[in-house]
């Protein structure tokens, strides 16, 4: 199929995509935790039968019910802090609202828009890292389905690897912090596929010259991922990544490929 290039600015793509809006409040980069004594007195909706078929689903009430949190934790729980490894008891526990209060956050895939499935009851595990900016850190909590239970299995909080070229988490943390660095992970050209108002969708191709235009906003202080790679298959190495930023109604995804310079940002779809 012969694809068009764009040669103006689409609005609708900025909608979805949030190129050249007005940043979100800066958020703060520490991960605030409250006990379970200060939100013992917070009426609680128990969670629909359902709530494990779907991560997202489950995640969302864990985020948001300290009681039903603190059910979803595989006590003692496995804590690593750098290269210290501790086990944490159920006394230990405080309330982790992750990204709660953020409208942003972004999941990440293996592969592109095409090979994506999101896991429900076929997923093992599934983990949530929250990228702190400043400190350059990343704080991960595992999730494990324990039959057919989605609970919390391991947390960690470490630093983010300097290998910007080979990790990608390390890459991503300076590709959404550093406009400059940005712009030299573009390829020329990449490919572009945009919704319009019919409903119909047009896709094509735009330069690199071209990003400012569609550069997208990301969420400012913690960023955070919703890792639904595989840990085995990372760990091996992978040739594509796709990171889809979303408020849970509007999404848009960008795909990421491993080249000679390192990864690239190499196709934007508007949802």
């Amino acid at each position: 199929m012969k694809k068009l290039l764009f040669t103006m600015i689409v609005p609708l793509l900025f909608a979805a995509c949030g190129g050249n809006s007005a940043a979100p409040a800066e958020q703060n980069d520490s991960v605030r935790t409250d006990s379970l004594a200060d939100t013992a007195e917070v009426e609680e909706t128990p969670p629909p039968e359902a709530v494990d078929k779907v991560f997202a689903d489950f995640l969302y009430d864990f985020m948001r019910q300290p009681k039903f949190q603190a059910a979803r934790v595989h006590f003692p729980l496995k804590v690593l802090t750098d290269t210290v490894a501790s086990q944490m008891p159920r006394e230990q526990w405080a309330y982790q609202p992750m990204f709660a209060k953020q409208e942003l956050y972004l999941n990440l895939f293996s592969g592109d828009k095409a090979e994506v499935i999101v896991p429900d009851t076929g997923a093992a595990s599934v983990r949530v890292k929250m990228l702190q900016r400043k400190q350059r850190r990343v704080k991960t909590y595992k999730f494990e389905r324990i039959t057919g239970t989605w609970m919390l299995t391991a947390m960690a909080d470490q630093p983010v690897s300097a290998d910007v070229k080979q990790d990608f988490a390390a890459f991503f943390l300076r590709f959404a912090s550093d406009f400059a660095f940005q712009q030299q992970h573009i390829a020329d050209p990449f490919d572009m596929s945009v919704l319009q108002e019919d409903g119909t969708r047009m896709d094509g191709i735009a330069m690199a010259i071209q990003w400012p235009d569609f550069a997208v906003e990301f969420p400012k202080g913690t960023i955070p991922v919703v890792d639904y790679t595989n840990e085995a298959a990372e760990a091996k190495g992978g040739m594509k990544r796709t990171i889809q930023l979303t408020d849970g109604t509007m999404a848009c995804d960008l795909t990421f490929t491993q080249q000679k310079k390192g990864w690239m940002l190499t196709a934007l779809r508007d949802e």
